[in-house]
């Protein structure tokens, strides 16, 4: 949590990009089956408040906004990043906007990232990641977690 929230507070989180497994898998979902993307599983956990989301679509950003029930939907991270006060970002958008969008967050003091895979589109750009992360005291868990979608249940049965 950031120097701002107190334990009392609920963590703010933001999403930046809105695709599946940003804010859309949930959409058709029954309201008991378990979350499969971000906004559900934050929008469930009674900790946490879903702050703010992102797309460089702003149709799609709006849009996911007002189903998640989100008060503030960007296209521009930085914008979102000197905006609000984020304590959780979760970096959904494409493997090659990682920079664009953990740069700002870094530089606005954000100190956890949950960052879908892969990390970078090269090893170079990984390490100035994980370094610029490092560097900052800030924590990251790369996300892949695919073991509830049908299609690699299939193929696991296939092999």
């Amino acid at each position: 949590m950031s120097s701002h929230t107190t334990i009392s507070e609920k963590i703010r989180v933001a999403i930046i990009g809105c695709g599946m497994i940003g804010t859309e898998w949930d959409r058709t979902a029954s309201a008991n089956a378990p979350a499969l993307s971000h906004a559900r599983a934050f929008s469930q956990n009674a900790r946490a408040r879903l702050v703010a989301l992102c797309d460089r679509d702003g149709e799609r950003a709006r849009s996911a906004a007002h189903y998640w029930q989100v008060a503030h939907a960007y296209t521009d991270p930085r914008q979102l990043f000197d905006e609000q006060s984020i304590d959780v970002a979760v970096i959904a958008a494409s493997s090659s906007a990682r920079w664009s969008v953990i740069e700002p967050a870094l530089a606005a003091g954000v100190k956890v990232f949950v960052i879908e895979k892969p990390l970078a589109t090269t090893l170079e750009e990984s390490r100035r990641l994980v370094t610029a992360l490092n560097a900052a005291g800030a924590h990251s868990v790369v996300n892949y977690s695919r073991n509830w979608d049908p299609s690699m249940r299939e193929l696991r049965d296939r092999i």
